[in-house]
């Protein structure tokens, strides 16, 4: 999500130290430079300055930390911010979108929840909460929120080609193909759009093959039990003959067999 700047402090006739910094922040590229600008201003804010400026400043630097990839540092700072400020849908938005970059997903979709509910006609929340809900495995829920994301705003920037990937995502394949071609018909140059469609479309072919496949083996299952376990064949019977054996073998053996207990006995 883009967070927003807000407003810059006015100049006074004497400027406080706090006034200084704070605009000078304003008129500084640097985002590092900023922040350190924006610290210095809180360092020196007294009560003259004023709460609601403080809380101006504080969001200001909020944003520009979490644009930095301090959002730990951005979070407290939307927090100080909002108490002073109060309750407002950018700041728990921008909040979220910091909870999210920090794995945080269950908590940055109630930031998000809140935010709808200052803001229920902005998409932009609903699409912030969607990507959190998909990510702790909410995929049903993120399609809701898409749902109602478009209907807003039909137009909005690839929701209907990221609602068809979360259909997709749970199997409604034709549904997806639906949303596919509904993003090539608003881009027709969008080639994801058309390579996700081709997916779906892939998908469906196999389903239909795993299909086909399960119902066979279901059926040679059922077959299979209606017949019965098979028949043994009995062995056939063969006629038993002691072999024919030279009797030379027997005498043999038992004259080695004889000299064995003489050798033993002569020891």
């Amino acid at each position: 999500m883009n967070l927003i700047l807000l407003a810059s402090i006015a100049l006074s006739v004497s400027a406080s130290d706090f006034i200084s910094y704070s605009n000078r922040a304003v008129q500084t590229d640097s985002t590092e430079a900023k922040i350190e600008l924006y610290s210095r201003a809180l360092d020196a804010w007294t009560a003259k300055d004023g709460d609601r400026n403080k809380g101006v400043v504080l969001a200001n630097r909020a944003a520009l930390r979490h644009q930095h990839g301090d959002f730990e540092g951005a979070i407290q700072d939307l927090d100080a911010s909002m108490k002073i400020l109060g309750e407002n849908p950018l700041a728990r938005a921008n909040r979220g979108a910091a909870l999210a970059r920090l794995g945080r997903y269950a908590e940055a979709a109630d930031d998000f929840t809140q935010a709808i509910r200052d803001e229920p006609r902005n998409p932009a929340h609903y699409a912030s909460r969607a990507v959190s809900h998909d990510a702790i495995g909410k995929t049903d829920q993120a399609i809701l929120d898409y749902n109602v994301l478009l209907s807003i705003d039909p137009s909005f920037k690839d929701g209907h080609k990221t609602r068809g990937s979360l259909f997709f995502k749970v199997g409604r394949y034709r549904e997806a193909i639906a949303d596919f071609d509904a993003a090539i018909q608003i881009n027709r140059n969008d080639r994801r759009a058309y390579q996700l469609k081709a997916l779906a479309e892939a998908a469906i072919d196999q389903s239909k093959k795993n299909a086909a496949v399960t119902a066979h083996n279901e059926e040679m299952k059922r077959r299979n039990a209606a017949q019965g376990p098979p028949k043994r064949q009995p062995l056939p019977e063969l006629p038993f003959k002691f072999p024919d054996i030279d009797p030379r073998i027997f005498l043999a053996g038992g004259g080695l067999l004889f000299l064995g207990i003489g050798i033993r006995a002569l020891k």
